[in-house]
């Protein structure tokens, strides 16, 4: 089987959200301006050609997942994710589990 290979963004919406820091007409803000976040990357493979319909899953600490499939250029997004830490997993036809 070919090995999938996954490049995950991690939005910096996380990391300001939760620290509660915004700047907006120059003056620091320091109320949460979400209090969510998105996960997003591309899935391809070992020479770079795009995986089209596979499934991400997204799964918190306490073992709650959320999956969504690859568009035409392998791209994924799961939104509406709290702070946490989460094991993101992928599976195509063809294709190892990606962990």
């Amino acid at each position: 089987m070919k090995a999938l290979k996954a490049v995950v963004c991690v939005l910096a919406v996380l990391a300001f959200c939760f620290l509660g820091i915004s700047v907006a007409n120059g003056q620091e803000n320091t109320q949460p301006t979400s209090k969510t976040g998105t996960i997003l990357g591309t899935v391809s493979d070992s020479s770079g050609a795009a995986i089209p319909g596979a499934t991400v899953t997204v799964t918190d600490e306490k073992g709650v997942a959320q999956t969504a499939g690859t568009d035409e250029k392998g791209e994924f997004r799961v939104v509406g994710l709290t702070a946490g830490i989460y094991k993101v997993s992928i599976v195509a036809q063809g294709f190892k589990l990606f962990e």
